[in-house]
């Protein structure tokens, strides 16, 4: 992700200054390099029509990896599509 559309401020706020997306998530880095996500710095998810809701009602896609390697670009994940 490059950045929000003419607002550097929002940018800012959203992704490191090396091209880290922040997304909220806390995770640990395993022996083999693997980033397995443990929890979320905030019990709530923002959904596409705005609405937040408890992380707890978001279904999981299976087609989501449950880790990820260092640096792995966000076009390698997919959703199911039901």
């Amino acid at each position: 992700m490059s950045g929000y559309y003419d607002d550097p401020k929002q940018t800012s706020e959203a992704v490191t200054s090396d091209g880290w997306f922040k997304t909220g998530d806390i995770g640990e880095w395993d022996k083999n390099g693997h980033l397995k996500l443990i929890d979320r710095k905030k019990n709530l998810v923002k959904m596409r029509n705005g609405e937040y809701i408890a992380i707890e009602k978001v279904r999981l896609f299976p087609s989501i990896p449950h880790s990820l390697t260092p640096k792995t670009p966000l076009s390698n994940l997919t959703q199911s599509p039901n």
